[in-house]
């Protein structure tokens, strides 16, 4: 599913730039192209930091969920993760938790119980967050049908030319015209 959402918004990123380009005029491209550049980091930046955050809020209540409903660890083991948790949260490797678990002088088994749970945690929030990707994707493709078909230049023409249609019906005057 990564490589699918890769290709996808390579493909996206090429598609839009020539849309955006394809959709002004040669006077305004340059702004539309910065408009575009500009949109597309912005975008990223959000995007990056929205996703980021469910992340970490998926791995933090997972792995609280997770270690509370596990008969292995104590009552009082699933109240210092608590704790823990609420001083904040990191995305670490498992590795990283057991170095941390063990150097707190934990049973094998808690220790083992733990990461298990971390580890679970983990795949649940990047699962989560994969959803929550898809998701802002498929509200965008519902949003580009309201695209316009045709460039804003010409729908500016025709705006415009709707205002001389209208004096171009009137009938000739016949002072006008030449003898």
């Amino acid at each position: 599913s990564m490589a699918l959402l890769g290709i996808g918004i390579g493909i996206l990123a090429a598609v839009l730039g020539n849309l955006v380009q394809s959709s002004v005029g040669d006077r305004d491209r340059s702004e539309a192209g910065g408009l575009h550049g500009t949109a597309t980091q912005l975008g990223t930046a959000l995007g990056t930091a929205v996703i980021g955050a469910i992340v970490i809020s998926g791995l933090a209540s997972s792995f609280a969920s997770e270690v509370a409903s596990d008969e292995r660890i104590s009552t009082e083991i699933s109240a210092e993760v608590e704790v823990s948790l609420s001083s904040g949260v990191s995305f670490v490797s498992a590795d990283d938790v057991r170095a941390i678990i063990e150097s707190g002088e934990a049973e094998p088994d808690i220790v083992e119980a733990l990461v298990e749970s971390y580890e679970d945690s983990q795949l649940q929030a990047l699962r989560t967050a994969l959803f929550a990707t898809a998701a802002i994707v498929l509200l965008s493709l519902l949003l580009s049908g309201r695209l316009p078909e045709r460039r804003i230049d010409e729908i500016a023409a025709e705006a415009a030319g709707s205002g001389d249609d209208d004096a171009s019906a009137a009938p000739p005057d016949p002072a006008a015209e030449p003898a």
